[in-house]
């Protein structure tokens, strides 16, 4: 049984892609109580009691997933949906990393540990992914790209080839990054700019 840390809209998606697996799963959450889909909500620190066997972070939040992560020790695992297509020689995937429906992660690239990898999200060969990062649903990662640790890559962004993305970084959704960005920077646009600087 895989335990689903976070019950809300990420972690139903998560538990969607648990259920196409074949898999048995139940939620866990530090500020929800209740039942969520008919599965009731466990309080974390029952995982650690109960000594469950496999978890998985189902926390959209950069921040907070690597909250949970240092908090809690358990046995995290990866997932990858079975209508994703993820290369045979991909260099390696993280613990905690999830690759969803119609994501493609191609040769020699490397994934970090707690991971996300959206909805038909694309990484092209040879990409250095660190740990925490989120790319959003239809992003595209052109090749050879390194992405610092903690960056969020919007929802249909664009990131040409040999570009490097600072740590927690934030893509805005459908920009196109040309250049490399520093860390903890905010670009929007196309071609992408820093939030802060003055568009004409």
């Amino acid at each position: 049984m895989i335990a689903i840390i976070g019950s809300g809209g990420h972690g139903l998606v998560v538990k969607d892609l648990i259920e196409c697996l074949g898999k048995a799963f139940v939620f866990a959450d530090e500020f929800k109580t209740g039942d969520i889909d008919g599965h009731t909500i466990l309080p974390v620190h029952e995982l650690i009691h109960n000594n469950y066997h496999s978890a998985i972070i189902g926390i959209g939040n950069n921040q907070t997933r690597r909250k949970v992560a240092e908090n809690y020790s358990l046995t995290y695992v990866s997932l990858i949906h079975p209508k994703a297509i993820v290369s045979k020689s991909i260099g390696s995937i993280g613990i905690g990393t999830i690759v969803m429906a119609g994501a493609i992660v191609q040769t020699h690239v490397s994934l970090g540990n707690h991971c996300i990898i959206n909805t038909a999200a694309v990484v092209e060969h040879e990409c250095r992914i660190a740990d925490y990062v989120h790319i959003a649903p239809r992003a595209t990662i052109c090749g050879n790209v390194s992405i610092g640790e903690g960056a969020m890559i919007g929802a249909g962004a664009i990131v040409l080839p040999d570009i490097q993305i600072g740590a927690w970084t934030t893509i805005g959704a459908g920009a196109v990054v040309t250049k490399d960005v520093f860390d903890f920077e905010t670009v929007i646009g196309c071609p992408a700019k820093p939030i802060n600087s003055h568009v004409i």
